[in-house]
């Protein structure tokens, strides 16, 4: 967490070259643009932490609801593919001022099938023996890949199916709908 409208961590090659699709875009600018865009090997050596095995990179993790639905959701498209069962979990950056994820956030992730002890939250440099990053399909207020409408309907539908279980009993959803044009268009 730099501040609301910045963070910085991202994905190095071996080599210490930032991984461009790892970037974070939001609206014109570049979220993640204070990131160092190559890594000294002397600072890549001192990496001691390596997680073995396969790994999938989900960007960031932001604490506010509407930015997790929409930016931190951006790279779920990838938990849609239920081919993949080599994957040893999922990592984020976290974007949060106390250090700490929202767990109610986690309950969207668990609607698309992601349990909890998955997902690790990136706190300082670590290497990683296979990293998947899935390419970024949302940019708030930007663009929105047709792909994510799949992402968003998974989600309605097993919250759907837990309300008739009754384990979400008296939650509503608050709708955009009758907003003015400028604050509820999907660009693009």
């Amino acid at each position: 967490f730099v501040n609301l409208e910045a963070g910085k961590g991202g994905v190095y090659r071996e080599n210490g070259r930032l991984l461009e699709s790892s970037r974070h875009r939001r609206r014109s600018k570049d979220f993640t643009a204070g990131n160092e865009t190559l890594l000294d090997q002397d600072r890549i050596g001192l990496i001691s932490r390596k997680l073995p095995g396969k790994w999938v990179y989900l960007g960031w993790y932001f604490n506010h609801y509407g930015h997790f639905l929409l930016e931190s959701l951006a790279r779920s498209w990838f938990l849609l593919d239920q081919g993949e069962t080599d994957v040893r979990g999922y990592l984020f950056h976290l974007h949060a001022r106390d250090g700490r994820p929202n767990g109610r956030n986690m309950e969207v992730l668990e609607l698309l099938g992601l349990h909890r002890e998955e997902v690790a939250f990136i706190d300082r440099d670590l290497r990683v023996e296979r990293l998947v990053v899935p390419t970024l399909l949302m940019v708030l207020s930007r663009a929105m890949h047709d792909s994510m409408h799949a992402v968003y309907r998974r989600i309605a539908t097993r919250a759907q199916a837990l309300a008739k279980k009754e384990r979400y009993p008296g939650k509503i959803y608050v709708s955009r709908r009758l907003l003015p044009e400028g604050q509820r268009k999907a660009v693009n």
